[in-house]
């Protein structure tokens, strides 16, 4: 199976789009469950998770959430690799307040859950950073390229909702004055 698999709501047809959004629930666990094979590094960041999250949420519109709920619960799976995969898409759709949720296993004798979960709760709260306070925080390539990239993906959803609504595009969206800027596409896709 190649590691970069097609979402799960396009693999269930693309004909019957009413029988995807009504099994939100299902394809999140299925997210999962699936992604235990492809784990990826905690060091290494969640991008691939990040891009099937991204996927499923245009083909079904609100299952992040979904997600979010099913992760949360999985969290605690007998099966290693389940319990990592929850907890790496937990690091991709949590709050700030799900940090609770993973605090016990990042202190958890097991050092590969404690890594999963040190990894996530770290995710998660730079996810949460406004592009103010990453700007604040550029002191180091690193932090810089955490900076540009929250940048464009804020730019790439106010694209979005601009072609949402023509109304947007002279006056933008976020906060975002319409100009050029849709050279920054093919730097993140």
């Amino acid at each position: 199976m190649d590691r970069f698999n097609p979402p799960l709501g396009r693999m269930q047809g693309k004909a019957d789009r009413g029988n995807i959004v009504s099994d939100s629930k299902a394809i999140a666990v299925r997210l999962i469950e699936r992604s235990k094979k492809y784990l990826e590094a905690p060091d290494q960041g969640h991008w691939l998770y990040e891009k099937w999250i991204e996927d499923e949420e245009e083909l079904v519109a609100g299952v992040s959430a979904d997600i979010r709920i099913e992760a949360l619960e999985l969290i605690h799976a007998d099966d290693h690799l389940l319990a990592s995969s929850a907890i790496q898409a937990l690091a991709c759709v949590g709050t700030k307040h799900d940090v609770t949720e993973l605090a016990p296993l990042a202190s958890s004798s097991d050092e590969e859950l404690s890594t999963e979960a040190r990894a996530a709760i770290g995710h998660i709260l730079q996810r949460s950073k406004s592009i103010e306070e990453l700007l604040d925080e550029v002191d180091s390539k690193a932090s810089f390229l955490l900076f540009v990239e929250a940048l464009a993906k804020e730019r790439l959803l106010a694209e979005k909702l601009e072609r949402a609504d023509n109304r947007l595009r002279l006056e933008g969206e976020l906060g975002w004055q319409y100009f050029l800027l849709p050279l920054c596409d093919h730097v993140w896709t």
